[in-house]
């Protein structure tokens, strides 16, 4: 019977059981940024799930889990984990952010990029959950010389900042997800009159249909007047695959799988809300065919919406995180 963890508890997954699990984990979620909740307030979460029944048979399956109330010394227990998502995180911002000129910088304590980056690609990175001092500092000077020109985004990699004095706001929390590389990929349902694959990009038209597709989606609505976000050079990346799921020649979802850090970040996933669990499980057999030959891990971070089908799919919820951001 084969073991899954979510937020560091291990849960033992069964036939009926999993239903159990999804119940859980789309609890926890519902609380945008388990660190950031009271312990009780988990606990009542956890316990809430408890008492609904699997809906496949219709009983109370058997469910073990570590106890809730250490739910968030969890995530700092897997900080070193947490550490490879972050660095993966930085390097996909410097390689998106140099295509367009300007690639950042690493620091001991944060990426950093002093001038205005592309939508949705902030100035700087948290890379270690202390160095306060020397992550303020930087965000100060981030402040100094980058308020008058435009938004400044901050990631907050560890959840452990409090930007709100600064003038920022929380734009979302997030939580760091993992998946090693001996964990089975879930194989798509087999649906009568579906063709569904994964192909990989190749070449800048293809790639500037991609990203219409992935604007599209409504968490990426930008104006018709944006630039390109993602421009050329990076199909020239070797350590960078575009991945698009099509069902008979029409593009319905896709994702970004980046090689850095010792492990695979998937990013930019689009299309894979809702009922969409097939897609997301094709995304993921591909990036492990496509840019995994070494078996690395993938990592990435996800929101409260698509967490459960992630996790479902073999992730594992590892750490918190949170973005700021300061209006011009």
């Amino acid at each position: 019977m084969p073991i899954q963890r979510v937020a560091g508890g291990s849960l033992e997954i069964g036939r009926h059981v999993h239903t159990r699990l999804l119940a859980f984990s789309k609890a926890v979620a519902a609380g945008e940024g388990i660190a950031h909740s009271a312990q009780g307030a988990v606990a009542e979460a956890f316990e809430a799930s408890a008492q609904a029944s699997c809906a496949l048979c219709g009983k109370h399956c058997s469910l073990q889990l570590t106890p809730v109330s250490v739910i968030g010394l969890a995530f700092r227990e897997n900080t070193d984990v947490v550490r490879k998502c972050v660095m993966n995180n930085a390097q996909w911002y410097m390689a998106v952010c140099g295509a367009h000129g300007s690639a950042g910088e690493l620091t001991e304590s944060m990426y950093v990029n002093w001038c205005e980056t592309p939508p949705f690609y902030g100035n700087a990175v948290c890379l270690t959950p202390d160095q306060h001092e020397a992550q303020l500092a930087i965000i100060d000077r981030l402040v100094a010389s980058l308020e008058p020109i435009g938004d400044i985004g901050i990631k907050d990699s560890f959840s452990t900042l409090d930007l709100s004095s600064r003038g920022f706001e929380v734009l979302f929390d997030a939580t760091w997800i993992y998946r090693a590389a001996d964990v089975p990929c879930v194989a798509p349902q087999s649906r009568a009159g579906s063709e569904l694959r994964c192909e990989r990009v190749v070449g800048p038209r293809a790639l500037a249909d991609w990203e219409t597709a992935w604007r599209y989606d409504a968490a990426n609505t930008l104006s018709p007047s944006q630039p390109p976000i993602f421009r050329p050079e990076l199909l020239d990346d070797g350590e960078c695959v575009f991945l698009s799921v099509v069902d008979r020649g029409q593009t319905l979802a896709g994702a970004i799988a980046n090689r850095h850090a010792g492990v695979v970040g998937l990013s930019n996933t689009f299309g894979t809300d809702g009922s969409s669990r097939d897609r997301l499980a094709t995304i993921v057999a591909a990036a492990r065919v496509l840019h995994d030959p070494d078996g690395l891990p993938l990592v990435g971070y996800q929101g409260r919406s698509q967490l459960p089908t992630f996790l479902e799919l073999g992730f594992e919820a590892v750490g918190p995180l949170r973005v700021w951001l300061k209006k011009a």
